[in-house]
């Protein structure tokens, strides 16, 4: 009776893995378009407003504001670097985090800056996704532990169910039987 028992808790176990499985993959790929489209328009939306809010700074040559606006903008861990030239290619800001970041987690995306057609300079923000790697490392780990709180549970359960409407009551027949 106890190999039934056990049979039983593997067979509902490992059913109960795999539906725990499929609906925390799911919700991880979910998860993880939702954080890639909010980086995306992070991304888009920092750098439109970069061009509005540096475009009469890198014109008249403002180093202090350039200073002040590349400052602001590294507070957020999803820039890792800001760069900006004049139209010459000199060198007006700088900016670029402390703590350095895996080449593949940063991509870079060039703006030109341009008053009557003519070009006045080039801001370049290279973009961390650090942050979301860490985020979606942190759900993995989450969702691990929880898959295992929920089958260890669950076997709880399942032995004291079997034991209780099963084995119980089988032991009690087969010694009546007897």
């Amino acid at each position: 009776m106890n190999s039934l028992s056990i049979k039983v808790q593997i067979g509902l176990a490992g059913a109960l893995f795999v539906v725990v499985s499929v609906l925390f993959s799911l919700a991880y790929m979910v998860e993880a378009n939702r954080l890639e489209a909010n980086f995306n328009e992070y991304k888009s939306n920092t750098l439109a407003s970069l061009e509005v809010t540096l475009t009469q700074p890198v014109f008249n040559y403002d180093f202090e504001q350039i200073d002040a606006v590349l400052s602001v903008m590294l507070a957020s861990e999803k820039i890792y670097e800001i760069t900006i030239k004049d139209h010459r290619g000199k060198m007006l800001g700088d900016s670029k985090q402390s703590t350095p970041v895996d080449p593949k987690a940063v991509t870079s995306d060039k703006l030109l800056f341009t008053t009557n057609d003519k070009p006045t300079g080039e801001l370049t923000v290279s973009f961390s996704s650090a942050p979301i790697t860490d985020a979606l490392n942190q759900l993995k780990l989450s969702y691990f532990f929880q898959a295992l709180v929920i089958l260890l549970l669950s076997q709880l359960f399942i032995f004291i169910i079997l034991k209780r409407l099963v084995i119980t009551p089988l032991v009690h027949v087969s010694a009546v039987m007897e």
